[in-house]
């Protein structure tokens, strides 16, 4: 059986423009009490890579990464 890729969510913050989209694609991402968004969830499979890279390329901002690793 092949084994998973696994991707790593980083988020610049501090370029967060409380837009909320990527919550709105994925639901590893939240909106703190700041109002910025957070990922719950770093590490991440292959299998969830569709809703991040979608969280991804619509963030306005640009400020979410998904890297494989």
């Amino acid at each position: 059986m092949a084994k998973l890729a696994k991707y790593k969510i980083t988020i610049e913050r501090e370029g967060c423009i409380s837009d909320a989209i990527c919550t709105a694609l994925c639901r590893n991402f939240i909106m703190d009490d700041d109002g910025k968004a957070s990922v719950i969830n770093e590490i991440v499979d292959e299998s969830e890579y569709p809703s991040h890279h979608e969280a991804e390329i619509s963030c306005p901002t640009g400020v979410i990464r998904v890297r494989r690793i």
